[in-house]
């Protein structure tokens, strides 16, 4: 599976890392990032 954040829809509200705290996290800004490594 590839996951990504959609930086220019992101509005460092942090729901993604709310329902994935596994799979995401946060920027110094507050806009989400992938923890995961991808393929």
């Amino acid at each position: 599976m590839r996951v990504r954040v959609d930086e220019d829809s992101c509005q460092g509200q942090q729901m993604c890392s709310i329902a994935a705290p596994e799979v995401f996290g946060s920027d110094e800004l507050g806009h989400a990032t992938v923890l995961i490594a991808g393929d």
